[in-house]
């Protein structure tokens, strides 16, 4: 029902549609399967954008004031959900399978490079039980993140609000609080009850050195729950 009042731009006779309004110049859309949805609410900036339906039943849903940029690929009855004012780099990566999602909330800032994928691509066995044993899983996450470039979001990643996460970091299926810094590979936490903004440090010649020097909101700042 939100987003009923959107505008259908395409659909085709297996049912796949798009609704909101976009440049078929910047952003290119494939359908493999059928009865996939692509939701535009209002974005705010698409730059060399690719989504691949590979599957059906396929969704994506892009939320005010985002940004869509680099590739994404899902397969059968996968979602990826995106929040309000994702301010996105150059190169950013999606992937998704196996019926996985990814959720992102909203006011979050992904650097150049950055990966999120619920899967390993191939599928792995163990030889003696023959049993699957890198099964893909969702990801979440929350509101107001910071992933640094390069950063790697793996399977099983659950990133609470608040949240940096340092260049080339590598998250795999760990589950971290809210307003901490991460990094490393394997990832880890090197401080707690931090808070951050978007704005850059080399605009005019502010130097942030004191809480009247912020944006003055003050939404994010709050302490790690242990």
């Amino acid at each position: 029902e939100k987003y009923a009042s959107l505008k259908e731009v395409f659909s085709d006779d297996k049912g796949n549609i798009i609704l909101g309004e976009f440049d078929d110049k910047k952003l290119q859309v494939t359908f493999t399967g059928k009865n996939n949805i692509l939701v535009l609410n209002n974005v705010r900036n698409i730059v060399d954008c690719k989504i691949a339906f590979q599957g059906s039943n396929g969704k994506v849903i892009v939320n005010e004031n985002s940004d869509l940029k680099g590739r994404t690929r899902l397969g059968t009855d996968c979602f990826l959900y995106i929040g309000k004012n994702l301010a996105l780099g150059v190169n950013i990566d999606f992937r998704l399978a196996e019926k996985r999602r990814i959720t992102i909330g909203d006011d979050c800032m992904f650097a150049q490079k950055v990966l999120l994928s619920t899967d390993d691509t191939h599928p792995i066995f163990d030889v003696n039980t023959r049993k699957r044993v890198n099964k893909s899983k969702d990801i979440t996450i929350e509101n107001h993140v910071w992933l640094g470039e390069s950063a790697k979001i793996l399977k099983g990643t659950h990133i609470g609000e608040g949240c940096v996460v340092g260049m080339y970091s590598v998250v795999s299926n760990k589950e971290y609080s809210n307003n901490q810094i991460i990094v490393g590979n394997p990832s880890q936490v090197v401080k707690k009850n931090i808070a951050w903004e978007k704005n850059f440090l080399n605009d005019g010649n502010q130097i942030y050195d004191s809480p009247e020097d912020t944006y003055k909101s003050f939404k994010y700042y709050n302490c790690t729950k242990e």
